[in-house]
């Protein structure tokens, strides 16, 4: 699962950032880099709509599910994106600065192997952390979209 969880993150960041910068070799500024809330916003998305209970309401009501889906998936970021973004800088934080300068110096050119080297040590702190925060808000959106 930490293997799944750390592959979806990789995707989300190449894939929504067509060049991320670090304003400094922070973990804050590599956090911020790889924004966080979009970031949030495409996992809860992929989680929610991999569940049955979004299969069963999306055959009850395709179109209105779909409209329930952005909207709460809306307010599930404004609810706990900080907490998400503050769970990836502790997350990144456990990296010295000479680790978070290479970090932040591949994102520029998506050096993708030696990013992998570095996020596949934050995983399991980024795992812990925020799968419960994706489980929680998955739960909240479900419940949104059910009723």
């Amino acid at each position: 699962m930490t293997r799944v969880f750390l592959v979806l993150c990789s995707v989300l960041i190449f894939a929504g950032c067509s060049s991320p910068r670090c304003e400094s070799p922070t973990a804050q500024s590599l956090v911020t880099a790889l924004r966080p809330q979009t970031q949030f916003r495409a996992m809860l998305k992929m989680f929610v709509e991999r569940t049955q209970t979004f299969a069963m309401a999306t055959a009850k009501d395709s179109s209105g599910t779909q409209k329930k889906l952005d909207a709460a998936l809306d307010r599930a970021v404004e609810r706990h994106g900080a907490e998400w973004e503050r769970n990836l800088v502790a997350a990144w934080g456990t990296l010295n600065a000479t680790e978070l300068e290479k970090v932040c110096s591949v994102l520029g050119n998506k050096n993708d192997t030696t990013f992998m080297r570095f996020a596949t040590r934050v995983a399991p702190e980024v795992k812990s952390k925020n799968q419960p925060l994706l489980e929680r808000a998955a739960t909240e959106i479900l419940d949104e979209i059910w009723t």
